[in-house]
C-alpha cells in the first residue's frame, strides 16, 4: 500500500484545523439551537464549551502543525462521541444525534489517520498499524477507549441506515 506524501498529510491536517475552527465558531454561536437539535435540552453552554475547544485545537493545528494538536482533536472527538452516545439513550432527536455521531466518527478516523501519518517513522510501522486496522472505520478509536464506550457507538452506527430510511 502506498503511503501518502508528507506534504499531502500536512494539507489534510491544515484542512482539519480549518474545519475545527468553523465547527467551533458554529458551536459558539449556536450552542442552544444545536443542543436542542441533538435532543439535549438546556445544554447550550456545554456545546459552546465544545466550540471553544474546537477553535483552540484548530488554531493550534494551523499555527503549530504538530501532531499533538491532532491528538487533542481526537481526545475532543472522544468527548463528543460519549456525549452523543448519551444523547441517543436519553434524547428525543435520536436521528439527528445518530447523524452527528456518524459524522464525528468519520472525522475521528481522519484525525487519527493524520496524526499517525505525521508521526510515522518508517514504512514498516505504518504497515503494522494498517494491518491492525488502526486507520479503518471505528477501529481507529484509540485502543484505550473501553469496550463499554465503543460497543454502544458501534451498535448505534450499525442501526443508522435503518433509521435514515424510515
Amino acid at each position: 500500500m502506498h503511503s501518502p506524501k508528507r506534504g499531502t498529510v500536512r494539507k489534510l491536517a491544515e484542512g482539519l484545523g480549518w474545519f475545527s475552527i468553523a465547527l467551533g465558531i458554529t458551536e459558539l454561536a449556536a450552542g442552544g439551537p444545536l443542543s436542542r437539535w441533538l435532543g439535549m435540552r438546556r445544554r447550550g453552554a456545554l456545546i459552546r464549551s465544545y466550540g471553544a475547544r474546537e477553535v483552540v485545537t484548530g488554531a493550534g493545528i494551523i499555527v503549530d502543525g504538530s501532531r499533538g494538536w491532532l491528538w487533542g482533536r481526537v481526545a475532543g472527538d472522544m468527548v463528543d462521541i460519549a456525549t452523543l452516545a448519551l444523547s441517543l439513550r436519553r434524547g428525543r432527536a435520536r436521528t439527528n444525534a445518530s447523524v452527528a455521531l456518524a459524522a464525528v466518527a468519520g472525522v475521528t478516523a481522519l484525525d487519527v489517520f493524520c496524526a499517525l501519518m505525521l508521526g510515522r517513522r518508517s514504512r514498516s510501522q505504518t504497515a503494522l498499524l494498517t494491518a491492525r486496522g488502526t486507520v479503518q472505520g471505528l477501529s481507529a478509536l484509540p485502543q484505550r477507549v473501553t469496550a463499554a464506550v465503543r460497543q454502544p457507538i458501534q451498535a448505534q452506527l450499525s442501526r443508522l441506515p435503518q433509521r435514515l430510511t424510515r
